[in-house]
């Protein structure tokens, strides 16, 4: 089924995305601690009102696109098919909604605001995962035990952010796109690998 926005609802998300990007550029210019409400509102062309219309927090604009990118994993987990392992829908759900285009804005924000203690929108962002996740779970598999629900989400959630903080560390303003979002595939999958083996009492190296 194909949905049509209005004009209205496109120039809302216009709006939106030319936010985003404004908060992040001018993070990179002048440094997170740096950027105002003002300031991004002044860049893209609308009013102080106007952003706290669309964001709460500069930090929560800054975050966005990370916010968007781990609400559509999950989102994209409960959309698989209901017989396949969970950690297998897990993998598939992490890895395939990720825009490659976006990994550096991403790996950019999350070091800046963690290097500036700015992490009351990331902590935010994860603790909403983990809710969504209990619930996916819960439709997924009704009846099941309410603690292993929660011990398989917070689980599950707990390797998608290991792996988003390891992928950070790891040349974060690379030009190869692909390669850079082909390795958090990589990393991902090995990761929930290590979960669904029951961490080995020997430690893999690097």
């Amino acid at each position: 089924m194909h949905f049509v926005i209005s004009r209205r609802e496109a120039n809302k998300q216009a709006t939106r995305e030319a936010l985003i990007r404004a908060a992040v550029d001018l993070a990179r210019e002048h440094g997170v601690d740096q950027v105002t409400a003002d300031m991004v509102a002044e860049r893209v062309g609308v009013s102080r009102r106007t952003f706290f219309n669309y964001f709460p927090t500069l930090d929560q604009c800054l975050s966005a696109t990370f916010s968007e990118a781990v609400t559509k994993a999950v989102e994209a987990f409960s959309e698989r098919p209901a017989d396949e392992p969970v950690l297998t829908s897990a993998r598939h759900a992490f890895a395939e909604v990720l825009n490659p285009a976006a990994t550096s804005d991403m790996v950019w924000v999350m070091r800046a605001s963690i290097e500036s203690g700015r992490v009351g929108a990331l902590c935010e962002i994860w603790h909403q995962a983990n809710d969504s996740m209990v619930a996916s779970l819960r439709e997924r598999a009704p009846g099941a035990d309410d603690l292993w629900i929660r011990s398989l989400a917070a689980s599950i959630i707990g390797v998608a952010q290991s792996v988003f903080f390891a992928w950070m560390t790891r040349d974060p303003e690379s030009q190869d796109i692909e390669a850079t979002h082909s390795r958090f595939q990589s990393d991902m999958a090995r990761s929930l690998a290590y979960l669904s083996q029951g961490f080995e009492t020997s430690a893999p190296h690097s």
